[in-house]
């Protein structure tokens, strides 16, 4: 059965401010970090292959930007 076009519609509201633009960004890279970390965690291999991968994986995301650790 098919679904109506305008179920796949999303409307998405960006703030006015450039600095709350920035903030949203932020929140954003924030959030998919922290997924690619949950993702890691869960998967199916060895700690020390998991802990590498993991290692690797988040220093990659966060060089270079503005998301590092707090």
């Amino acid at each position: 059965m098919g679904r109506k076009k305008e179920d796949y519609v999303i409307s998405v509201h960006y703030p006015e401010a450039d600095q709350d633009i920035v903030e949203m960004r932020r929140r954003m890279g924030d959030a998919y970090i922290g997924f690619v970390e949950e993702y890691i965690l869960a998967l199916p291999v060895g700690g020390k292959q998991k802990n590498d991968m993991y290692t690797q994986v988040v220093q990659y995301l966060r060089a270079g930007t503005f998301l590092q650790k707090r």
